[in-house]
């Protein structure tokens, strides 16, 4: 009996040992794949480290290598190491991709979320997002065009006017009213600010230009690169108190315009939301904090890319008066102005437009995601959690894609001959990532741009008896491209319309 108690406890002890040992080598062989996303083990030669630029810093990383013009030097990095580098920025890791098929196959395979807003707002489940995309972009009952339109009309009549009187006009704070009115009426069923000295209008500008982006104002003592740092640092990184700070802040800004829209008897997002948010789990900071994203860059991004186009028509005006032509003809045939529908009859206005953003965008940067799985992408292993951001400036500057990216040249958009040029326009986003608006917000270009130039010049501001072309030159700040400050003049001329 002794013999056998001895005999079974050893086939326990040979048992246990057993997987002890099975144990440890899954342990070791999972330690292992985990080292290897983390891109800390090189453990086949299948795979490789994305390149990055040397001259890292050990604290600061790449970032007092980026100067002033971060965008720039971004994209200098890429064209000599790669299309796709890793970049260290402070004390965190980012991706920069500035490939077409790459970004696609990434951003449209390969499941990303979007750090901050995304995490917050939608924290359940794509599906989720989804319909909280549909319920935005559904129109209001009485029509999207017509408060397009009008509101349009209203902006360029205000230039106009400000033009008569003061001789010349900054045309972003108007595109600004524009976008405002637009969002406020359109969106949030509720009345538009009527000026630039309204209360709520600059409240509304300081809190999404301002507040939601600090990396655009910046103190004397900030570098552009620590600017450029903090804005990639505010996208990525969640703030624990985020949450807590709009549920216990009830006056905030986007609190009362959600009180407002749900006081209006207007078909609104807000109203179709809160029916909406009683089939899911959607907290009232969530819907605060998607309306301040919306409201960022429904806003700013609109309104920089108009002052661009406004900007480049005043320095080309012979682009300028053939884009006017074409417009002329179409109302002399149609006897009425263009809408959206008809851009297959304006093939130079559309071509010009695609130029415009291609020429000067109003953001250099997408907004960073960040990898939802560890996965392999070609040679290259991306670990989850990894944050990925889109250079826009270096896509639209590729010479083997855009011939002398430098130069402003509609003409190589006109024909189908450039098909790959075609789709390489990324300003509001692709596939799932777009934009959540993307049409309302190219048809609030178009109307802002064609019911101008239908109507008006823009000519340079007059100084003293001399003329002052606007700077194309950027003034960058974070992932904004926004223009240097500059004045135009709109002027009457004689329409074709009575209108």
């Amino acid at each position: 009996m002794t013999v056998f108690n001895s005999a079974l406890t050893i086939q326990k002890s040979e048992k246990v040992l057993s997987i002890a040992c099975t144990v440890a080598a899954i342990y070791l062989t999972l330690g292992c794949v985990e080292k290897l996303f983390e891109g800390n083990t090189k453990l086949s030669d299948e795979f490789e480290l994305i390149p990055s630029p040397p001259g890292a810093h050990r604290s600061s990383g790449h970032a007092h290598q980026l100067g002033r013009n971060h965008a720039h030097t971004i994209t200098n990095w890429q064209q000599e190491f790669g299309s796709i580098i890793r970049l260290k920025l402070n004390s965190k890791d980012y991706i920069f991709l500035s490939d077409t098929a790459a970004v696609k196959d990434l951003f449209e395979q390969q499941k990303f979320s979007q750090t901050k807003e995304r995490d917050t707002v939608v924290s359940a489940s794509d599906d989720k997002w989804e319909k909280i995309r549909k319920l935005y972009n559904a129109d209001p009952l009485f029509g999207i065009d017509d408060i397009l339109k009008n509101e349009a009309d209203q902006c360029i009549n205000k230039l106009i006017e400000g033009t008569e009187r003061m001789k010349n006009v900054v045309p972003l704070c108007f595109t600004r009213l524009y976008a405002i009115n637009v969002i406020l009426t359109s969106k949030l069923g509720i009345p538009g600010v009527t000026t630039i000295k309204d209360p709520l209008y600059k409240e509304i500008v300081k809190t999404v230009v301002t507040n939601l982006q600090p990396f655009w104002e910046t103190q004397k003592t900030h570098s552009d690169s620590h600017t450029f740092c903090s804005f990639l640092k505010t996208a990525f990184e969640k703030k624990q108190d985020s949450k807590q700070l709009y549920e216990s802040n009830a006056t905030t800004l986007s609190g009362r315009l959600i009180s407002a829209a749900r006081r209006s008897q207007q078909d609104n997002f807000i109203r179709r939301l809160d029916t909406y948010k009683l089939k899911v789990s959607i907290a009232e900071s969530d819907i605060q904090m998607f309306l301040n994203r919306i409201m960022t860059h429904g806003v700013e991004n609109i309104a920089v890319a108009i002052s661009w186009t406004y900007a480049i028509l005043c320095c080309h005006p012979e682009v300028q008066t053939r884009v006017a032509l074409e417009i002329d003809c179409f109302c002399i045939k149609h006897n009425r102005l263009p809408n959206f529908e008809d851009q297959r009859e304006l093939p130079y206005y559309v071509a010009f437009q695609k130029e415009c953003m291609r020429f000067r965008p109003p953001e250099y940067f997408t907004e960073p995601r960040q990898a939802s799985t560890n996965f392999i992408y070609k040679n290259y292993i991306i670990s989850k959690g990894t944050t990925i951001v889109v250079n826009i400036h270096a896509m639209h500057n590729n010479e083997r894609i855009f011939p002398e990216p430098e130069r402003f040249m509609p003409e190589r958009f006109f024909s189908n001959r450039n098909k790959k040029a075609a789709v390489d326009q990324h300003v509001f986003g692709w596939g799932r990532l777009k934009c959540p608006s993307i049409e309302m917000a190219e048809k609030m270009v178009f109307y802002a741009v064609t019911r101008l130039i239908a109507k008006c010049i823009i000519e340079p501001q007059g100084l003293k008896g001399t003329t002052e072309y606007p700077s194309l030159e950027v003034n960058q700040r974070g992932s904004s491209a926004a223009p240097a400050a500059f004045q135009i003049r709109i002027v009457n001329r004689e329409s074709v319309l009575d209108c």
